[in-house]
């Protein structure tokens, strides 16, 4: 099974998940602020799920409803293949059967859109450590 990485410098990588372009762009913007954290953005769990195979990452922040593949199911499937990864999820439903997927998958957090982008950098200087 493959493993989380723990990139070896100080850097901390994230990946943004996101199928709303404008959205991605506005969260990769905060997150670029923080000290020592690399941010790069894909369009769909599809596209992350490869991504991860071939580059450490520490922290994926994910959208809930995307075409293909949703924000839950995409992370099950890291959970499955690199359980160390932190897994936020960013949405604009709010359900108690999202909440209970989300804690099914050991997500982090779940945040409602709009995303409170003070908010979000605390959290991910919290889950990372900083």
């Amino acid at each position: 099974m493959a493993q989380a990485y723990k990139s070896p410098s100080s850097l901390r990588r994230i990946l943004i998940v996101d199928d709303e372009e404008e959205m991605a762009l506005i969260l990769q913007l905060a997150l670029k602020t923080l000290p020592d954290c690399e941010v790069v953005i894909v369009a769909s769990a599809e596209q992350a799920l490869p991504l991860l195979e071939q580059k450490p990452f520490d922290m994926v922040i994910t959208d809930y409803n995307m075409p293909g593949m949703d924000g839950v199911t995409l992370a099950t499937r890291i959970r499955q293949l690199f359980p160390l990864i932190a897994v936020v999820m960013v949405t604009a439903y709010r359900s108690d059967a999202l909440f209970k997927l989300a804690a099914d998958a050991s997500l982090q957090r779940v945040l409602s859109k709009p995303v409170n982008l003070t908010e979000l950098c605390s959290l991910v200087m919290q889950i990372l450590g900083r």
